[in-house]
This record gives C-alpha cells, structure tokens and sequence, in this order.
C-alpha cells in the first residue's frame, strides 16, 4: 500500500505520496485539508506515487471533491509535481476539471519540484522529514 502525507507550514501544505494512490485516500486527505483551514498555497508531490489504480471515475470524483470546497482558497495556487507519464496525465486531467468546475485557484503540472516551487513563488521550503 501507498501513504499519503501532509506537511502545513505557514502559507504553504506539501502533500507527499509514496506508492499507489488511492482514490478513498485522497478524498479523505482532500476533507482534513478542505473541513480545515486550507493554506494559500499547496504542493502535491507525486514523484514517488503511481496512478494506476485510478479510473476515469475516481478522478471525477476527486475532481467532484475539491469543487464543492472552490471558495476555500480563493486567490490560491495548486502544484501538481509528477514526473511519471501517467502521473502527469491524470495530473492535466484534474487540472482541466479544476477549470471546467470554475475552482477559485490556480492548478498547474510540473515535471520537477523546482519549478512548481517557482510558479507557487517561494523562495525556499521548509524541509519534511
């Protein structure tokens, strides 16, 4: 089994998953996130995560997900690190739902964590363990 952890710091929440994703998981990391108090800014680090027990129906229902908590982060922006063909496939799928559904902030797909780090405009991360 895969792990899906997340790391709060200030303005910023890098979400790391390690394995295979599952869709129950990420719904349920996507509630604790969203029923909270969201950050500005997020990370999905998805370097070391398979997607390949996602159907198309899982990420709509993801998709379906974080539509209903749009408002939450307003002015927000979202990163989704996937170097994987396939992680990053499913990553631009989730993007463009994101911009069908009208979410309040903006998603972008990287290859590489520093370049997601650009886009989301800081200047250094807190190191996670």
């Amino acid at each position: 089994m895969g792990s899906i952890k997340k790391y709060v710091f200030e303005d910023i929440t890098i979400i790391k998953a390690v394995g295979p994703l599952i869709q129950n998981e990420i719904i349920s990391i996507l509630e604790d996130l969203y029923t909270h108090s969201p950050t500005k800014f997020i990370i999905w680090d998805l370097v070391e995560a398979s997607a390949k027990y996602l159907t198309s129906k899982h990420i709509h229902q993801i998709a379906d997900f974080v539509a209903q908590y749009k408002d939450k982060r307003a002015g927000g922006k979202t990163a989704l690190v996937a170097s994987g063909d396939l992680e990053f496939g499913i990553s631009r799928m989730m993007n463009i739902l994101g911009e069908i559904k009208e979410v309040d902030f903006e998603v972008m797909v990287f290859r590489n964590f520093s370049d997601a780090v650009n886009w989301i405009g800081v200047k250094e991360l807190p190191k996670i363990c």
